[in-house]
């Protein structure tokens, strides 16, 4: 859903979202292998958890960008 946002309002949807949302969303993210610990997320502040999920929002759209989906023949 994020990552066909414009970025301003990805940023804005990304910036209002609770703890337990950005958890969720956290293992959502496509084409990006996420190896981030359970213990490790639960030390992270919610703010922490938001600049993750952008940072792995901006690199699924990134990938998906270069590798588009190819049209069926």
């Amino acid at each position: 859903m994020f990552i066909q946002m414009a970025m301003e309002q990805m940023i804005q949807e990304v910036g209002g979202l609770s703890r337990e949302r950005c958890l969720q969303e956290l293992a959502l993210v496509p084409h990006v292998p996420l190896d981030f610990s359970a213990e490790y997320l639960d030390l992270q502040s919610t703010d922490q958890l938001r600049h993750l999920l952008f940072a792995a929002l901006l690199q699924a759209r990134r990938h998906a960008e270069c590798d588009p989906p190819t049209a069926a023949a």
